[in-house]
């Protein structure tokens, strides 16, 4: 009876025991060549660089799939010293991804020097023009060129500029004019005008305000340029009254007056698009024959530059009249045909540009003025008293017929007319702003030099 207990329990603990090493080794050699299919597959929750994908034949034998390398791209700002290729502190060491750089150009912070800085040039171009509040000089009371380097700070390298200047008599609203042109309102003092017109206590005493010839810039790079009044009694009475020497080549002060004048009117007509003719009344003869004669001791155009003195081309700009504290009567179409014919014989020989730019036709100012014009009318424009309303007082604020359209609207048309006028080139070449100071200082030093200038000077008695 033990022996079979003790049999019983041998045999359990031969049941219970585990396999050794060797003879698991020997099982794994009698499956060798056989088919070993994994009970679940595996889960992989992250991609590695290397990806192990477990082999069906043994658990020995593995295939490796690489993944393909991608660029990586970073951007960065760089500074000034820049190479082609990138460092190799860019470089990942454990993913051997190439690392590309997009760089931005950055300017340079040296100091000016001789060499040319196309970057430097881009960006002055793009700086904004100053601001001009009040006129310069551009040739002083004594007839010199003003200086040069405070007339240059206002101008640009560019040659987008219309230059538009003024001649009359003493009074009759030229700075008044060119301060509406550039910008102020009809409501605006007249101390707060770019140029200044005369003051109620400069008029009592019959003097003038403008003083050589005063230049101002507008935002819209448009140069005005005012003058003191020709053949004007005030200016005579300066030379006079308060001694001053003129130059030994007068003879006279009368005369020199008169050749100041010319010489003033000449320069306008050599270095500006447009020259305004600014009259208070109907018409004066004394004014049409000074332009004829200013027409004939106009010097020839040079070339812009530097080296060449000799005439290319004769240029001649565009002739507009203003009558200014115009009447009723003037803005009838008779009155009106009348002193366009005037103007027109006069006129008729000469190769100044006085048609087809300006006309009250335009903008249906004055209704039947567009059925009964011509095609060859002059360039003759009416502007009525600015303080005409100021002075009605409680009147002007009834209904009644002025004849004409108010102040500010036939402003604003004569303006649009005369920024839209044709802008021909003053020399053979292309002028900027700065350039075209620079001729209009060798013009003006042509014009007081001048023999014919000289000889007329000569033959006044």
């Amino acid at each position: 009876m033990s022996d079979e207990y003790e049999r019983d329990k041998l045999d359990r603990k031969v049941k219970r025991r585990r396999p050794g090493k060797k003879e698991r080794e020997r099982e794994r050699e009698t499956v060798t060549g056989q088919m070993v299919t994994p009970t679940k597959p595996p889960v992989i929750l992250a991609k590695p660089d290397r990806v192990v994908v477990p082999s069906l034949l043994l658990p020995e034998t593995k295939t490796v799939v690489e993944q393909p390398k991608l660029p990586l791209f970073t951007l960065k700002t760089r500074d000034d010293r820049t190479s082609s290729l990138p460092p190799a502190s860019f470089v990942d060491q454990q993913t051997h991804h190439a690392v590309y750089q997009l760089q931005p150009r950055k300017p340079s912070t040296a100091p000016v020097t001789g060499q040319s800085d196309s970057y430097g040039q881009s960006q002055s171009k793009l700086v904004s023009p100053p601001v001009m509040t009040r006129a310069i000089k551009l040739i002083d009371e004594q007839f010199s060129w003003a200086d040069a380097a405070a007339t240059a700070d206002v101008l640009l390298d560019q040659s987008d500029f219309f230059v538009i200047g003024v001649v009359g008599l003493q009074g009759v609203g030229k700075s008044t004019i060119l301060s509406l042109l550039a910008g102020a309102k009809t409501s605006d003092s007249t101390r707060s005008y770019v140029f200044r017109p005369q003051m109620p206590e400069v008029i009592e005493v019959n003097s003038h305000m403008t003083t050589g010839i005063d230049m101002f810039v507008t935002n819209e790079r448009i140069i005005l340029l005012d003058t003191q009044p020709i053949l004007s009694a005030s200016v005579l009475d300066n030379l006079i009254k308060h001694d001053k020497k003129y130059p030994p080549e007068f003879s006279s002060a009368e005369n020199c007056a008169e050749i100041q004048s010319l010489q003033m009117l000449t320069f306008l007509l050599t270095v500006c698009h447009v020259v305004l003719v600014v009259q208070d009344w109907f018409t004066d003869t004394n004014i049409l024959r000074f332009l004829q004669t200013a027409e004939m001791l106009k010097p020839g155009t040079q070339s812009s530059s530097h080296d060449s003195s000799e005439d290319t081309h004769d240029y001649y700009p565009h002739l507009v009249f203003v009558e200014n504290k115009a009447s009723r009567e003037d803005f009838g179409f008779d009155q009106f045909s009348v002193m366009e014919e005037l103007i027109a014989n006069a006129l008729n020989n000469s190769k100044l540009k006085y048609r087809g730019g300006i006309s009250m036709a335009n903008d249906n100012l004055l209704p039947g003025f567009k059925q009964r014009t011509n095609k060859k009318e002059s360039n003759l424009f009416l502007l009525p008293d600015l303080y005409l309303d100021q002075n009605q007082g409680i009147s002007s604020k009834l209904p009644g017929y002025r004849g004409c359209p108010s102040f500010e609207l036939l402003l604003q048309s004569f303006r649009n007319q005369l920024m839209s006028m044709s802008r021909s080139l003053l020399t053979h070449a292309t002028l900027s702003e700065k350039n075209w100071l620079h001729y209009s200082a060798r013009q003006w030093e042509a014009i007081k030099k001048s023999s014919l200038i000289s000889e007329y000077n000569r033959l006044l008695t």
